[in-house]
């Protein structure tokens, strides 16, 4: 995984990802091989914390032909995210990590 992204949501934003549920944040993971090359059909776990340590799952996407995924939140306070791929019989297991701050 190359990274995880976490952008403010706009009007523009919630229609270019396709509409995500009232959330504030959009949160976007992108997949890709030892190449660089995107990994489309995958899935990813997108997991939440308040204290960096306890996770707890809120979403699974399916990576896109750019290998991307998304999921929104709605965030109060520092917010700790994780987006696990857990690996198949072609590719291993990979993780990023980012954290929102209000």
């Amino acid at each position: 995984m190359t990274g995880a992204a976490i952008l403010p949501t706009t009007d523009e934003l919630c229609r270019e990802l396709g509409y995500l549920g009232g959330a504030t944040v959009a949160l976007i993971a992108k997949l890709v091989d030892e190449a660089g090359n995107p990994l489309q059909g995958k899935e990813l776990i997108f997991e939440k914390s308040t204290d960096g340590v306890n996770y707890v799952e809120f979403a699974r996407r399916i990576t896109n032909e750019e290998g991307e995924a998304y999921a929104g939140d709605s965030p109060t306070t520092t917010t700790y995210y994780r987006v696990r791929f857990e690996g198949d019989e072609s590719y291993g297991p990979s993780s990023a990590e980012a954290v929102y701050t209000p």
